[in-house]
């Protein structure tokens, strides 16, 4: 019983504020301020019944370390207040909620400076939440290295299932507390990543999207987005630098409209664990799906991933059985029988080949069929007055000898 309550509680708890740090509806990241596990949504499915006890809540999970939070969309909560007078609270992660998963709101309350416990009440019967985690006691921290946290874990010989049920939130923000890019690729002297989450926001980056895809020419068309990029928008943003404390994004309370003739789509999702949900992951499938790569002549392009390409880019391991899209990237849909390398080119500069192309079909009109004088289709020229229709539709007289 323990531990399955312990999966309750620790999915609700990602959703109250601390009163010193919550300063209106927005994007936080929540923390357990014993196990110092950061809150991480990998699925939008689940359910739960608090009077029996029960439920279906491993989308919402707690990791550590907070440098891989810095990356990763899955860490970026927006809490939104729901019933002050009953500190009622929502929070919205990856495209879903904790009401849209359980039909639950929580309530918080708070015992001290950015301390709080989250309950829930049905039929009466209440639960607390908590991080079901067995680890030493650290210290009061919120910045801690990989390998600091992986010494704790060596160490862990203390069960604490008692006291862990505390949990802190952080604003985001653009020094100790932020979200950031880091590109997968590099091609031409600048760094891309494919990208794609929930929230809007603004960069120093430059932000594209697909508009077109001409397969017989094997070109994707891009176009770029100037302000803020909208929410839940599949993007390629480019960058300056491979780093990703040079890549911060800052996040947007409100969205503009999403460009129409986008045809890049998004996942959200690559967590294995959750087998029995159908949106936890995406199978890749090679004869309809395209990823932002370099192609064979060194071009960005949207390539056949190998497995290798798509293991490089999970943040959450993935066995070798299935090959699934990561998590919140930007990928390419396309018809089966589509090349397997799509060079992406400006608007403008597809534009340009087309006009060209045209041009020279309007300047060297070709022979189409010739006549006799009287009208009468010839299966070739004949000795002389011919009538030679061309191809742009124009008819001329030619003497043949």
């Amino acid at each position: 019983m323990v531990k399955r309550l312990a999966i309750i509680l620790l999915t609700m708890a990602a959703a109250f504020p601390a009163a010193a740090q919550f300063s209106g509806d927005g994007y936080y990241r929540v923390y357990n301020r014993y196990t110092m596990r950061y809150i991480y949504v990998y699925d939008a499915t689940g359910s739960i019944n608090v009077a029996k006890a029960s439920a279906d809540m491993g989308a919402i999970q707690s990791r550590l370390n907070i440098e891989t939070a810095y990356t990763d969309p899955a860490s970026i909560i927006y809490i939104k207040q729901v019933d002050a007078a009953n500190e009622k609270y929502d929070l919205k992660a990856q495209g879903t909620g904790v009401h849209d998963m359980i039909n639950h709101y929580v309530h918080a309350h708070n015992w001290g400076t950015n301390s709080y416990t989250v309950s829930a009440t049905e039929e009466g019967y209440t639960v607390y939440l908590y991080d079901a985690v067995t680890s030493k006691r650290r210290e009061n921290s919120f910045l801690r290295t990989a390998a600091a946290d992986q010494k704790i874990l060596n160490d862990d010989d203390v069960d604490v299932t008692k006291n862990i049920e505390r949990w802190a939130i952080i604003p985001i923000n653009q020094t100790d507390n932020y979200i950031a890019v880091k590109p997968s690729l590099s091609c031409g002297g600048k760094y891309y990543a494919a990208y794609y989450a929930d929230y809007p926001f603004t960069s120093g980056m430059k932000a594209y999207y697909i508009s077109q895809v001409d397969a017989k020419m094997g070109v994707a068309v891009m176009k770029e987005i100037t302000g803020t990029v909208p929410a839940a928008t599949p993007v390629i943003l480019e960058a300056t630098s491979s780093e990703a404390v040079n890549n911060k994004l800052s996040l947007q309370a409100t969205s503009p409209q999403k460009p129409a003739d986008n045809v890049l789509a998004g996942n959200y999702f690559a967590f294995e664990d959750r087998q029995e949900s159908k949106v936890a992951r995406t199978v890749y499938n090679a004869s309809t799906m395209r990823m932002l790569g370099v192609t064979s002549t060194g071009k960005l392009g949207f390539v056949t991933a190998t497995s290798d390409m798509l293991k490089s880019l999970y943040s959450v391991a993935i066995e070798d059985y299935q090959l699934c899209l990561p998590a919140n990237i930007s990928y390419l849909k396309v018809a089966a029988g589509t090349p397997a390398e799509l060079t992406i080119m400006t608007e403008a500069e597809y534009n340009e080949i087309i006009a060209g192309i045209t041009g020279v079909q309007a300047d060297e009109p070709v022979v189409q069929s010739y006549y006799s004088i009287s009208g009468v289709e010839l299966s070739a020229p004949a000795k002389g007055v011919n009538i030679v229709k061309y191809s742009d539709g124009t008819t001329r007289k030619m003497i043949m000898k």
